[in-house]
């Protein structure tokens, strides 16, 4: 058993239920025997002609705005069941992992913390995600400004945030393994690829097509006719998790990941894939930043690319030396033992949000 680290009851509301970021975060929480009340405002009732509504607020925009703000959004979900569940848990933290002003009126989290008198905290999971202007701008008039305390999944914008004055710590992502996989799975795949589609991505598989790739993704569909027939041969058009996703990782020999293309132009380049392979000990190879390297070490932990062709030697050149790609493997899952599980991560945030 954990010795208690905290004697905090903590809020945690999950802008992001599509990865299981905030999930496995207050599971390790639990374990750390932190008093934590998990909550999921999207699995609340719909509001009543919310459609009907929605739609009248998009043109009353169009009138007044000349053109539909992306960041005029009316929460889907009813917040009432959500502030009963806070007013009568009463934390000493509100945290929100990822975002709240799609699900929330604005407002609204702050009305609640000045009448608990509580912490509102932000564990920053999206900011890297804004190419749109209006978005981004958004998020710092309307969104991030709103909380007493920042964590970041990006040192980039951590630094960002940090020189306009916002309280914000770095805090990266970790993971916790769902299954146990002990045995030796056999190899399907020379690449494996796991993730939505974006243009950068395709061309950058595209250059992979000559290899045994596979290629998994439900929204690859809307891509199909930018596809070559060749990589549209390879790409299984479904998404995938919890075990099946495990087994893509596992009897694959190399896992790619391509960040995202908004990660990408910011030279972030950490998303939650790296984790993920290195906790189930598989070999990992994603392109390069400054970030990621000072994470792990670059050749022993973890491989990485700069360019099409770097990343083409790379694939030859660990496809044709299968013992050094199963020694990085072995390092990467070593390190994610020492430093990179969700509880290593809650030990951190406890200690940041005590500071």
């Amino acid at each position: 058993m954990n010795k208690r680290m905290s004697n905090l009851k903590i809020f945690v509301f999950d802008g992001i239920n599509f990865v299981p970021v905030a999930r496995q975060f207050c599971e390790a929480l639990n374990e750390l025997q932190t008093c934590v009340m998990y909550v999921d405002p999207r699995t609340f009732p719909i509001k009543s002609f919310y459609r009907i509504r929605r739609a009248w607020l998009r043109k009353i925009n169009k009138i007044f705005s000349r053109g539909y703000s992306v960041c005029s959004r009316l929460s889907k979900h009813s917040e009432k069941r959500l502030r009963n569940q806070i007013l009568k848990f009463k934390p000493d933290i509100l945290l929100v992992v990822g975002l709240s002003w799609v699900l929330v009126p604005e407002g609204f989290l702050r009305s609640l913390k000045e009448q608990l008198n509580c912490r509102l905290i932000l564990f920053d999971t999206e900011s890297g995600n804004f190419l749109c202007h209006e978005k981004f701008v958004h998020y710092l008039s309307h969104e991030i400004n709103q909380y007493d305390q920042v964590v970041s999944f990006s040192k980039t914008m951590t630094e960002y945030f940090q020189s306009l004055n916002i309280p914000v710590t770095y805090f990266p992502f970790g993971f916790t393994k769902q299954l146990d996989v002990s045995q030796e799975c056999p190899m399907q795949y020379d690449i494996c690829f796991i993730g939505s589609p974006n243009f950068r991505r395709l061309f950058i598989l595209e250059k992979l097509k000559k290899y045994n790739l596979v290629v998994y993704g439900k929204g690859w569909k809307k891509f199909k006719p930018f596809m070559s027939q060749e990589l549209i041969k390879k790409t299984i058009f479904k998404s995938i998790g919890g075990g099946e996703l495990i087994q893509a990782l596992k009897t694959s020999k190399i896992v790619l990941n391509i960040t995202n293309e908004d990660f990408f132009g910011i030279y972030s380049g950490i998303n939650l894939r790296p984790f993920e392979a290195i906790a189930y000990e598989c070999f990992m190879l994603t392109d390069y930043s400054d970030e990621l390297a000072a994470l792990f070490d670059v050749g022993q932990e973890i491989a990485t690319y700069n360019s099409y062709n770097d990343l083409i030697e790379k694939v030859d050149y660990y496809l044709a030396n299968d013992e050094l790609r199963l020694r990085v493997a072995k390092q990467g899952h070593l390190k994610y033992l020492s430093r990179c599980t969700w509880i290593h991560r809650a030990r951190d945030f406890l200690s940041i949000i005590k500071n």
